[in-house]
């Protein structure tokens, strides 16, 4: 697996229009007025920053609160709406806009609507690039998911490209030995496992556990230890070195 909904049509205009909120938590009591507040505020107060500030709020705790339900496509549909407040308060082109694209990016890519999640990352990164934006290491997270959705999509030598050039953008920050960069090594290692470069992947993920190792680990840090070692066996395996595979 990779390391790291239903969205409408087009969840990145701003609409004027309700969007069902009421059915999309339990009907709670405590939950209509926040409801309510979120509605008046899509519909009719897209001028009302602190209302509008009070609606991203709620929107972005709804969303992570589905997410732990496991009610992934309730959520993109929330943070498709999240995306739409962002650019009322903050405008198209700001480091908050990309930000809540790219999160709605990975929610989508989490339901499997990748052509979905490629809008939201591609008006992330694009952002990016026509601003020169600071926030680096978000970028580089950008370009990770874009792998991730390329990869989805059955386009590794795209994905490749883009695992590529998120090392590329955290090593130009962080330094060539930063363990920001184990993620999209490993990632790499199974573009190149795809592609019978065995050889190449081996060098890969020895590379990754060098990164991994060499930080005290926390649970995260170990599950991409321990898949490292489990690729790097495979690889080894397929080109007859089975010692090396144990």
């Amino acid at each position: 697996a990779l390391t790291q909904n239903k969205a409408s049509a087009d969840p990145f205009e701003v609409r004027n229009c309700v969007i069902g909120f009421q059915d999309m938590l339990p009907p709670q009591k405590k939950d209509l007025k926040n409801r309510s507040i979120l509605r008046e505020a899509i519909v009719s107060n897209q001028n009302d920053k602190k209302k509008l500030e009070k609606a991203l709020d709620l929107a972005e705790g709804q969303a992570a609160a589905l997410e732990k339900q496991g009610r992934n496509a309730e959520a993109a549909d929330i943070r498709a709406d999240s995306v739409s407040l962002v650019r009322a308060i903050h405008g198209n082109e700001s480091r908050h806009t990309a930000k809540a694209l790219y999160e709605l990016a990975v929610t989508n890519y989490g339901n499997r609507l990748y052509d979905h999640a490629m809008e939201a990352i591609r008006q992330a990164a694009a952002i990016y690039q026509q601003n020169d934006l600071q926030d680096i290491s978000l970028l580089g997270n950008i370009y990770l998911t874009i792998g991730n959705v390329l990869y989805a999509q059955e386009r590794p030598d795209d994905a490749l490209t883009s695992y590529l050039e998120c090392v590329r953008i955290l090593e130009h920050v962080y330094g060539p030995n930063h363990p920001s960069t184990i993620p999209s090594y490993i990632n790499i290692g199974l573009v190149y496992c795809q592609a019978g470069r065995y050889a190449d992947a081996i060098w890969v993920y020895r590379r990754a556990k060098l990164l991994s190792e060499s930080i005290l680990g926390d649970e995260r840090d170990k599950q991409n230890t321990a898949e490292i070692l489990h690729n790097m066996g495979v690889a080894h395996e397929q080109i007859g070195e089975y010692e090396n595979a144990r």
